[in-house]
Parts: structure tokens; C-alpha cells; sequence
């Protein structure tokens, strides 16, 4: 079974800890659920399309995002959500659905929707988000959470309702979310998209 292990010092400058990094928590659906997803995609034509695509090794359901995590938090980090862990029980999700979020003077995200056991997620997200605050890193977070994973971005909306819709159909098989993810997102160059890199894993074991 995977564990979530403290850093050491010297691991912490071998992942590149030392100093500020971009870090979310997430949940991310099984190589199965994932591959559904990519057939869809690709047998409704979707992909094809001149949109912005996000890879599929990148897709994610993100909890909580942290946009300065400084290298005396992560300890503080690793605690907090091993405990938020620690009490969760595994829990049952779907993508499923779709839609999109409208940002003024931004490219605009087209996600595949969330269900199944949602309160329970809700109740994971928000857990993430005070385990992350409790850390001291500095959090971004939105009102109201909407679990999602987002596909596309793109500006303008081209054709965006009409593949908006297109997604809405997707159904997929549910799994069992059985592990938090901690992630380090490191920016690319001009145009280039972010890197990510799993950090710490934490068994969901309530």
C-alpha cells in the first residue's frame, strides 16, 4: 500500500522544495476512467477540433490550490493532510456531464463533470482546503466549489456550445477514490504548459 512519507531536507531540495512552488491537492480517476474519457473524445470528434486540449496524463480533480508553499510548511503540509486522510473513508464517484466557466479576459476552461458520492467529496475538499490553510501556505479558493476536470481552454469560444453540448453526453464507469493527491505544478516557459508531479500520495483509510 502507497504511504505518504515525510521530506527530508535533502529530499525536499531534490524536489525542488526549497523556496516557493505552486501545489494543489487533487483525486485523479483510474487509467480505465481516463481512457474512457480519451475514446470519447476522440469518437465524437471532439479532439480534433482546433481548441486548446489539456493532455490526458493532466487531467485531475482539483480540492485545493496553493500558489506559495514555502519549503518551512511542507512539513506542516505532509501532517495536516495525513490526518485529513487518516479520517476519510474511501468514496464512490462518476464523470459525468459537462459544461464550462466564463472568465472575462481569460481562456475559458470546458470541463467534464463530477457525481456519485458528492458530499462526501465536498466534505474532502473542504477538509484539503483547512488542512492547507493550517499549514500557512497561502490558498486560493473559490466560494463554491464545483467538482470538475477541466479538458479544454480556450479563447475565444469557438464552436463552444456546440461542443459543450457534445460532452454533456459523456457517462462514464465509477470508481473508488481511494487516495489524495498532493501535486507541485511548475510553470514552463512562454506558451509552454505547466509540469506536474505527484509529491505525496495519502491513503484515504477512515
Amino acid at each position: 500500500m502507497l504511504r505518504a512519507e515525510r521530506l527530508s531536507p535533502h529530499s525536499m531540495w531534490l524536489h525542488g522544495y526549497m523556496g516557493t512552488r505552486r501545489m494543489f491537492t487533487a483525486v485523479s480517476p483510474p487509467r480505465l476512467q481516463l481512457t474512457e474519457l480519451e475514446d470519447f473524445l476522440d469518437a465524437s470528434g471532439i479532439s480534433s477540433t482546433g481548441l486548446r486540449w489539456v493532455a490526458p496524463d493532466k487531467w485531475h480533480i482539483t480540492l485545493s490550490f496553493m500558489p506559495a508553499v514555502e519549503a518551512e510548511q511542507v512539513g506542516a503540509l505532509h501532517d495536516a493532510l495525513t490526518e485529513l486522510a487518516t479520517r476519510t473513508p474511501p468514496l464512490d464517484l462518476r464523470l459525468s456531464g459537462a459544461g464550462s466557466f466564463a472568465r472575462s479576459g481569460a481562456a475559458t476552461p470546458m470541463w467534464i463533470g463530477v457525481d456519485g458520492d458528492l458530499p462526501s467529496f465536498i466534505a474532502l475538499a473542504a477538509g484539503s482546503l483547512a488542512a492547507c490553510h493550517r499549514s500557512g501556505a497561502r490558498v486560493e479558493s473559490s466560494q463554491h466549489f464545483r467538482p470538475h476536470l477541466t479538458v479544454s481552454r480556450h479563447r475565444p469560444a469557438r464552436h463552444g456550445e456546440l461542443w459543450l453540448e457534445k460532452l454533456d453526453a459523456f457517462r462514464g464507469t465509477p470508481w473508488t477514490v481511494s487516495e489524495l493527491l498532493l501535486i507541485e505544478s511548475t510553470l514552463g516557459g512562454h506558451q509552454q504548459p505547466a509540469r506536474y508531479s505527484v509529491v505525496e500520495r495519502h491513503p484515504l483509510r477512515g
